[in-house]
């Protein structure tokens, strides 16, 4: 396990340098102020949490993945502000397209995080879903509902209180009650 946990921060320490590089060339060619950079990935790793290795789970470890935006210096955004919205990577398009300032084709299904970015308040989206093979996640911004086709299990988290999913509350009636 350190041994994984080593080398996945090896290559977190190589990707960082290649950003590095990236954003020196943009200052040194005078389009760093001008140019908004969007840092996010599609998955996290377990590394060992919940004695898991895996990618491809929607416990906290590898559902909630970094998304970084740092936009041009003449956005209307104020800098250094978390976000704690429900946001998606389907919703990067119509973001990117309306800093751009370019139409959003009609057939994408994303909101644009400007409302966000600009300070204002509110959620993008009511719930999300997520589905890994026979595997589905519903999310809500506080409770995040696990179901597992192949055997019928469920996990519930309040990701609020428990933001590192580790207290399942799939037993507990008194929160969500019976399901009819």
């Amino acid at each position: 396990l350190r041994k994984a946990r080593g080398v996945y921060y090896g290559k977190i320490t190589n990707l960082d340098h290649q950003i590095g590089r990236l954003l020196g060339q943009l200052a040194a060619g005078g389009q760093l102020r001008n140019t908004t950079i969007v840092y996010a990935s599609d998955h996290g790793e377990m590394l060992g949490d919940c004695g898991d290795m895996a990618k491809s789970s929607f416990i906290d470890a590898s559902a909630r993945v970094p998304l970084i935006v740092r936009p041009a210096a003449d956005a209307a955004v104020e800098p250094g502000r978390t976000i704690d919205a429900l946001v998606c990577l389907d919703d990067l398009l119509p973001t990117l397209c309306g800093i751009a300032g370019a139409r959003v084709p009609d057939d994408i299904t994303g909101k644009s995080w400007q409302p966000l970015l600009r300070g204002e308040t509110g959620s993008l989206h009511d719930f999300q879903h997520g589905q890994i093979e026979n595997s589905h996640m519903f999310h809500d911004g506080r409770l995040k509902y696990l179901y597992f086709v192949e055997d019928g299990s469920e996990l519930l988290f309040d990701t609020v209180a428990d933001p590192c999913d580790e207290t399942d509350l799939s037993g507990d009636e008194s929160l969500c009650g019976p399901i009819r």
